[in-house]
């Protein structure tokens, strides 16, 4: 069983400015008895809960939604009136029918079946409607019925144009390798023993809303799919997208420095290998096993990871992440520039400096301790950040002695002490702190702190790895073109 370090912050930064956001919108229509569903998200939900349900996967979708920068063009399209295949350009959305469970439904744009050229390759569409999406929407259908699992989340979509109509529909104005599509669906269990609220703690034995939401729609924008997008990183039984490979080497301890990829459970089944992929929580520096992971512990909560998150951005969107403190180069994880550039800040006062981590109005190098240990999880002397001390580091301080008085150096030269130089202060520092090579390097613990208090009860980290979990799954992208 593996060990793990929860490691928190107390506040979160976010970045402001006037970047656009896409708006991620929840579409109830097949919840409703009239459309097949049963009401869950409303007057029909077994616990009275339909309320409180419908606000946890608002909150799911408004997350979402202030993360994901990209501008997406409208589909703005009106229903044919020309019958026949041959000159009436048409789309279609394709879902697991939130309300009924039914696969590979398929609403057309198209007025009837005669009017769908998709009518002859894909079979007749189970509804036809005029279907446009707003510019800069993201629709997600959601809906409860009795499945298998948990939940399930995904898109489909099939058009039948010349190539240009084909591409406003797939791309919607964003480049050709990067994911985007109309939106897609978001199916709960509707038997399932939910834990419905998300402002509360995770209740036990019940399984958390939010965190299934999550999940779903990450899968419904092509997290851990078999999208294209995807594929293009996914190799064999691991996922090579470079931000995400290096948000889980600079987070995760169990991260070998050799991985060229973050593993997943097959090449058939891209989400995070089960109970190995760590990472810290977005705008935190709390670690979590990752959201796209295939299990969840029944009693508690998950959030959306860098990881999780870097890999939304490396099959194409643009995002505007939550600032953990300390991460002044703002590349989203903790690295050792970031302690090089505190450094370069010692000595300085400033009221409510971003590099003072302590809020004593100085910057000094107890700033630079509580960056290494409370943040990173990790102490001086541990030069490449690995979470051991070992030659390595060693062999770092050694070449970059300056002997007292030295000017320029920093954490990575071997700068223990945070003075600037790399003398013999600093090589007993590493000396005394040696542990050797630890394969599976634990942080070490935190001074006493309420951070842990607080963190834990808002995003329920851990538990014993014995404990009953629940399987997520999702269906897979079925894009089609007649």
């Amino acid at each position: 069983m593996r060990t793990a370090q929860l490691r928190a912050a107390l506040i979160v930064f976010f970045l402001t400015g006037d970047a656009v956001a896409i708006d991620v919108v929840l579409d109830f229509r097949y919840d409703t008895i009239a459309k097949g569903g049963s009401d869950f998200f409303g007057d029909g939900n077994p616990d009275g809960q339909g309320s409180v349900a419908r606000e946890t996967l608002q909150a799911t979708a408004d997350f979402y939604s202030s993360l994901i920068t990209d501008q997406l063009n409208a589909i703005s399209f009106i229903n044919p009136t020309t019958p026949g295949p041959d000159n009436t350009p048409v789309w279609r959305q394709v879902i697991t029918h939130p309300g009924t469970g039914q696969l590979n439904y398929a609403i057309s744009s198209a007025g009837s079946p005669i009017q769908d050229g998709l009518s002859v390759t894909q079979g007749i569409a189970d509804e036809f409607r005029n279907l446009q999406v707003p510019a800069d929407t993201y629709l997600i259908y959601v809906g409860a019925t009795n499945i298998d699992t948990v939940g399930i989340g995904g898109t489909g979509v099939g058009f039948f144009g010349t190539s240009e109509f084909n591409d406003s529909i797939d791309f919607r104005g964003k480049p050709e390798g990067e994911f985007s599509t109309w939106g897609g669906y978001l199916v709960v269990d509707s038997d399932a023993s939910w834990h419905y609220d998300h402002t509360i703690s995770v209740v036990s034995k019940k399984t958390d809303l939010y965190s299934i939401a999550l999940h779903e729609i990450g899968h419904a924008l092509g997290l851990n799919t078999g999208f294209a997008e995807w594929n293009d990183f996914q190799i064999g039984p691991e996922f090579r997208g470079p931000a995400t490979l290096a948000a889980w080497k600079a987070e995760d301890s169990d991260a070998s420095p050799e991985a060229t990829g973050v593993p997943t459970e097959s090449s058939t089944n891209p989400h995070w290998k089960e109970n190995e992929i760590e990472s810290n929580i977005v705008g935190t520096t709390s670690l979590q096993e990752c959201a796209m992971d295939p299990t969840i512990f029944f009693g508690k909560r998950k959030r959306l990871t860098n990881v999780d998150a870097y890999g939304l951005q490396d099959i194409g969107w643009d995002l505007s992440l939550p600032i953990a403190p300390g991460d002044f180069n703002l590349s989203g994880f903790y690295d050792a520039e970031d302690i090089g550039l505190l450094q370069d800040q010692i000595g300085t006062t400033f009221t409510n400096s971003e590099f003072d981590l302590d809020r004593d109005g100085t910057i000094t190098a107890s700033d630079v301790d509580r960056l290494a240990i409370s943040f990173m999880g990790t102490r001086p002397g541990d030069l490449d950040l690995d979470w051991d001390i070992d030659t390595g580091d060693l062999t770092h301080a050694i070449i970059g002695f300056t002997g007292a008085g030295g000017t320029g150096q920093h954490w990575a030269q071997g700068d223990n002490d945070s003075d600037g130089d790399v003398d013999t202060t600093d090589l007993t520092i590493a000396i005394m702190g040696f542990t050797g090579v630890v394969s599976d390097a634990t942080p070490i613990p935190e001074p006493p702190a309420i951070l842990l208090v607080t963190t834990s009860l808002l995003f329920g980290c851990y538990a014993d790895r014995r404990a009953l979990k629940n399987t997520i799954i999702q269906q897979p992208k079925n894009t089609t073109n007649g």
